[in-house]
């Protein structure tokens, strides 16, 4: 998280953000919601980990939720792949 702050404090936002990080992109996109980081990017997608890890099915299903009342998909998408 502090690595994206940084580089939206540097240059005021970011354009294009790709997440591909096996299954932290949960605690990630969390966090970043949380700090209302997502109104200075543009465009976020993620490939999100829900087959690979079963267990955290309810997380994943409550993340869902909560971008879909707060993001258009062309904002933050969850699909990626």
């Amino acid at each position: 998280i502090e690595f994206v702050r940084e580089i939206i404090s540097q240059y005021g936002e970011i354009a294009f953000l790709k997440m591909d990080i096996e299954g932290a992109e949960l605690e990630l996109l969390e966090a970043m919601h949380n700090h209302g980081l997502f109104a200075s990017i543009r465009c976020t997608v993620a490939e999100t980990h829900e087959r690979k890890f079963k267990a955290l099915s309810p997380k994943y299903a409550n993340l869902r939720k909560l971008f879909a009342e707060n993001y258009s998909s062309t904002h933050v998408n969850l699909d990626w792949i």
